[in-house]
């Protein structure tokens, strides 16, 4: 417990006289570091990621709705050929 105060104690004097970049850095600290980098770039990759796939949703919703306009407009085609035709018919008879 002694040794801990000691450290802490020799940090805040480092600190004080701005040569904290002198004292090593302990392990944990070095891997916590290294995870946050990887956690944050691993962030980073996902929101891009997100971005994409909500752009490539969108689109295709847009494509769908174009789809189902030309069903549509094919289908009232079809039906007035059909109308067409039956009244074609008549004439003929």
């Amino acid at each position: 417990m002694l040794s801990a105060v000691l450290v802490v104690a020799d940090e805040e004097k480092a600190l004080e006289l701005g040569e904290l970049e002198s004292i090593p850095e302990p392990d944990e600290v070095r891997v916590a570091r290294d995870e946050l980098m990887a956690l944050t770039k691993e962030k980073e990759r996902t929101e891009r990621l997100k971005k994409s796939l909500e752009k490539e949703l969108e689109n295709a919703k847009d494509r769908a709705a174009r789809l189902e306009e030309v069903r549509a407009v094919r289908e009232r085609t079809r039906g007035n050929r059909g109308t067409g035709f039956a009244l074609n018919s008549q004439r003929d008879e």
